[in-house]
């Protein structure tokens, strides 16, 4: 059995050393504060050996290990990735054959018995040299399995593996993040950078735990692999060492090291990972970050994004960012644009805090990496700002430093806070200089990275440095920094107040090294989003929708209702397509979604991915029912050719979304049998009672219901039909409806509403009445 990972409800104090009281953002812009070096404490920034006890392989045969989880973009989704086989080094290599091993999850409620079963995909990946005498890589059989129809907030037990060799695993435990809301966060998460596998690391990870964190952030540089040479042979400087290979050689074992030594943490607490310059890994036929791309799940097709290297989620109240440095991000790519898409579409009132995370930091005032990625920041600064990003996390400088609210390298109440946590412990040691001490300030051809390419720092033109590529001292935007290896936690208590600390290594497990208040200011801090002036937008559960369709969807909208307004009227006047920005277009086609949508949404009755589903259907339901005729007969045959195509992605999508069902056969079934009136049936009544009237107002007599029900909803809808439909009728007058068990107070007349509305709309796709149902519930 596997160690039960349950958080812990503890009354403890953590100190803040030098301290009284906890500062808040509010009092700043701090005063610029440097922790003198600690000489006595430096660590040891040494690898762990392949023969340590804790990165041996302990597994036989196909079983699993390097368990780990990470997050889809809500609550109700998580990966489950693991390896098994093992891996081969050497000049002769065969892969292994990943369809000879099943990708299977079992899993259920902690304290119930496990009895769902999820499969997903596997592979396998090579690192290979074309170069004599460097030795060739092959992986174990890599698995990511993904587990939909979660509760939120819900501890989980699960195994995985291949029951039919048998090889599974033991059971572990992990919990669902809280429902995404103002008032819903997760207790902890953990953010660590630069975090190697050295016995720094293990204390960092030490310190971790024992803050029982329910989510961790790895911003980049995971196990230093590339410190080596293929031989096994590594330094904590490779160009140093290792001047004259002809490619920057790695030693993949050291992945399958530092999985088996995390596993003991990321199987219970989920890891989410954004890719460092230490990932690049380049090999045969200029292929980069293939390690980092194969061992890791990411939920980026969930959030629209067509790359491992940039991709969105949530957690509870916070949405989070994840992007990539080391792939193109100017504003013409594919990256920048999807990122102006997600942040448009954060809907505030939902997830208040927007946290951004990427490896290489913009305000570092530390030697190392100096205005490095001044490039990026040229390109995203603005965008980042404009949409009111509150933290931003970075690594890559191997110290600690947090910023005051900064905008373009001035003081701004509204700009991010910058936190730099690239001390989890590697091999590279602490960073201890600083830029802005005599004789520390770069040449300034020399900063820019080689891999992200271009030259974009230059002397600053205002402020106290101006005329100067360095200050001469702290910069006003540098509010904290300290050469010593640690992590950070993060603790948001509201919509307005984060907690964070800084734990140092050297330090007790109940001494913070640096701690504050990070307070949002949205009042004097306006944002801009498709929802700062009340427009009806994009929200996050809209984000598993592929960003390009969504778009096409929007432009289609507005022919459609041109053309059904038209045909309806053919003297009203169309409505014009408004100058401004696509949310316009919608404002006044309020009904896409409902507020009827938005309240079974705020009470948690509909899933994420139905949400999503919910409002395009019934905007494209729209389209099909008032304009199919029109658009045969007219000039508008382009029109129709588009919208059947929209129709079969949206269909292509719908069938990603058959595992929500499962969530909802799992609810019904827990209402207790002796209910007055049983969720399942009340359910399935509404569906009745909603067909009853469609059909009624086109003329279709009541006995003729049945028979325009799709056959699989038949079992279920037969025998309640005449048992039940009196019944509920009376009950529903005497508002008897809201004593149903598990207190789902649901409005009745706006339910049905809405049950009508989508059995309506999604017959006009030709959608499975009852699926569709299923998905609602």
């Amino acid at each position: 059995m596997g160690f039960v990972w349950m958080p812990l409800v503890l009354l403890s104090f953590i100190f803040v050393e030098g301290s009284v009281g906890v500062p808040s953002t509010l009092d700043g812009p701090l005063e610029p504060v440097t922790v003198p070096l600690d000489n006595n404490f430096r660590g040891k920034a040494q690898d762990l050996p392949e023969t340590h006890p804790l990165v041996q392989r302990i597994v036989e045969g196909f079983e699993p290990e390097q368990i780990s989880l990470s997050l889809s973009t809500t609550y109700d989704s998580v990966w489950i990735s693991w390896i098994t086989g093992e891996f081969q080094i050497g000049d002769n290599i065969t892969p292994l054959d990943p369809e000879t091993v099943a990708s299977v999850v079992q899993y259920g409620m902690y304290e119930f018995p496990i009895t769902d079963e999820a499969t997903g995909d596997s592979l396998v990946y090579n690192q290979l040299y074309p170069f004599e005498g460097l030795q060739n890589y092959t992986s174990g059989i890599i698995h990511h399995v993904c587990l939909t129809g979660l509760q939120p907030d819900t501890l989980y037990q699960y195994q995985c593996g291949d029951p039919s060799i048998p090889a599974m695993s033991d059971v572990y435990y992990f919990r669902t993040m809280p429902v995404s809301g103002p008032k819903s966060y997760p207790n902890r998460v953990a953010v660590v950078g630069d975090l190697g596998l050295t016995y720094n690391t293990t204390s960092t990870i030490d310190h971790l735990m024992s803050n029982h964190p329910d989510l961790v952030l790895l911003v980049g540089d995971v196990c230093y692999a590339n410190l080596y040479l293929t031989n096994g042979t590594g330094s904590d400087c490779y160009s140093c060492s290792f001047s004259q290979t002809p490619i920057q050689e790695t030693y993949q074992p050291r992945w399958d090291y530092w999985g088996r030594y995390m596993q003991p943490l990321v199987s219970k607490v989920p890891i989410m990972v954004v890719e460092g310059n230490h990932e690049i890994e380049q090999q045969a036929e200029n292929q980069t970050f293939v390690a980092y791309s194969s061992r890791f799940a990411f939920p980026s097709e969930e959030s629209g994004s067509s790359s491992t290297f940039y991709y969105s989620f949530n957690a509870g109240g916070i949405h989070f960012i994840m992007l990539g440095a080391y792939i193109s991000y100017d504003k013409s790519a594919d990256q920048y644009k999807w990122l102006e898409r997600d942040l448009a579409y954060v809907d505030r009132e939902v997830t208040p805090w927007l946290v951004a995370v990427w490896h290489p930091p913009w305000y570092s005032t530390y030697k190392a990496h100096y205005r490095e990625a001044e490039c990026m920041r040229a390109e995203m600064e603005d965008l980042l700002y404009k949409y009111g990003v509150d933290i931003v996390f970075n690594g890559h400088v191997h110290a600690y430093e947090r910023s005051n609210r900064v905008y373009n390298y001035t003081l701004d109440p509204c700009g991010p806070i910058y936190i730099t946590v690239g001390d989890g412990g590697n091999m590279e040691k602490i960073a201890v200089a600083h830029a802005d001490e005599a004789g520390n300030c770069p040449e300034p051809s020399t900063t820019p990275d080689v891999y992200m390419g271009g030259f974009c720092a230059f002397n600053f033109t205002s402020g106290p440095a101006e005329g100067k590529f360095c200050w001469d001292r702290q910069p006003d935007y540098s509010a904290y920094r300290e050469s010593s290896f640690g992590h950070g936690i993060l603790e948001v208590k509201n919509e307005s107040h984060a907690l964070w600390t800084w734990h140092r290594n050297q330090d007790m497990y109940n001494i913070a090294g640096d701690q504050i208040y990070i307070v949002r200011q949205p009042d004097i801090c306006p944002i801009e989003s498709e929802y700062s002036s009340g427009q009806i937008g994009r929200t996050q559960f809209e984000s598993h929708v592929p960003l390009d369709l969504v778009d096409d969807f929007h432009h289609l909208e507005e022919y459609c209702h041109n053309i059904f307004a038209e045909k309806q009227n053919p003297n009203k006047r169309k409505r014009s397509k408004p100058e401004s920005k696509r949310h316009n277009e919608k404002k006044n086609f309020s009904k896409c979604p409902t507020p009827s949508y938005c309240f079974l949404q705020n009470h948690h009755l509909l899933p994420s991915e139905s949400q999503v589903l919910n409002h395009t259907l019934v905007c494209v339901g729209r389209c099909s029912s008032g304009t199919t005729k029109s658009m045969q007969k007219t000039k508008e045959q382009k029109l129709w050719d588009d919208y059947e195509e929209l129709r079969y992605k949206m269909e292509m999508f719908v069938a990603t979304l058959r595992s929500t069902t499962e969530r909802a056969h799992k609810l019904l079934n827990q209402i207790p049998s002796n209910s007055s009136i049983q969720l399942r049936d009340y359910f399935t009544l509404m569906h009745i009672m909603c067909i009853e009237k469609i059909y009624e107002e086109k003329g279709i007599e009541f006995v003729d219901i049945l028979s325009h029900t799709p056959t699989d909803a038949l079992p279920l809808l037969v025998p309640r039909l005449h048992q039940k439909l009196e019944e509920f009728k009376e009950a529903a007058r005497a508002s008897k409806v809201n004593s149903i068990s598990m207190s789902w107070n649901i409005n009745r007349v706006q339910a049905r509403f809405m049950i009508c509305k989508y059995l309506h709309d999604s017959r006009m796709l030709g959608l499975k009445t009852m699926e569709l149902m299923v998905f609602r519930f």
